[in-house]
């Protein structure tokens, strides 16, 4: 299951600065069924192409200003390819939602946290994992003339995990498929996140509305950032009380399309 939240500074009336006084936090939350990739796709891998990146110059905040990145989406889906890949300066940066990375002679390369990328937690468990199991990782821009000379190109992202890259521009990648490298990573980060999954699956049966799980991941992300949310949300606060006292609650494992945490084929 896929939760995902905004929390804005608040409403208040329309100014171009930020308003004055106390203003209450807006939150936005809903959750969806989320399920991996089929073994069979994501073994065959997937393609790509390369779109102009006209995103402003702090893409590193993450806000709601997504125009270009669906744009961009658009652009590739309109060509037939599955996912876009932004080029900036001739730099291939990143996805229009994911994390890019190549692999040269076994090194492990992916744009450095700057302006232009959003570093994802993805990008950062990979990054972990990689230099754990002792590769060579270089964090540094690709110039889009690489790509023609990978050996291997994938995304990471939240829902994408480790997702490999067949073809860019109609071009196959290294000897198509899926690399030695990529799946190594994909493994590994399985592998890490699988038991932490479990872990937090708390939702059971059918009789938990999605109503009630927005409702009870938004309380559980509110209090974490610390926001009183009996005082200003006490509707929530109370479906929170509902939801977290029902007496048939146990973990259950929700919407995973694989038993185990390896993608051979």
């Amino acid at each position: 299951m896929l939760f995902r939240s905004q929390i804005t500074r608040g409403a208040a009336p329309r100014t171009h600065y930020f308003p004055e006084g106390d203003v209450t936090p807006t939150i936005y939350a809903y959750t969806k069924e989320w399920s991996r990739p089929s073994d069979e796709a994501w073994n065959r891998g997937f393609s790509a192409k390369t779109v102009p990146d006209r995103r402003w110059s702090r893409v590193d905040i993450k806000t709601v200003c997504l125009l270009p990145n669906a744009l961009a989406f658009q652009a590739a889906k309109d060509a037939g390819a599955d996912d876009a890949i932004l080029v900036r300066d001739g730099v291939a940066i990143e996805g229009a939602h994911q994390n890019f990375w190549a692999v040269f002679g076994g090194t492990v390369v992916t744009h450095p946290t700057t302006g232009h990328i959003l570093p994802g937690i993805t990008r950062a468990v990979v990054l972990d994992e990689a230099r754990a199991a002792g590769m060579t990782v270089e964090e540094r821009p690709i110039q889009i003339e690489e790509l023609a000379l990978a050996d291997e190109l994938f995304f990471t992202g939240t829902t994408g995990e480790v997702r490999p890259i067949r073809e860019v521009d109609g071009q196959v990648v290294g000897q198509g498929g899926v690399g030695e490298v990529t799946r190594h990573l994909s493994d590994l980060f399985l592998a890490r996140v699988e038991p932490h999954m479990a872990e937090n699956d708390f939702v059971a049966g059918v009789d938990f509305s999605v109503a009630d799980i927005t409702a009870f991941l938004t309380v559980r992300m509110a209090n974490a950032l610390g926001m009183d949310i009996a005082a200003s949300w006490p509707a929530i606060a109370a479906w929170f009380d509902k939801v977290s006292a029902r007496p048939d609650r146990k973990s259950t494992r929700l919407n995973s399309s694989h038993s185990s945490v390896s993608r051979m084929p």
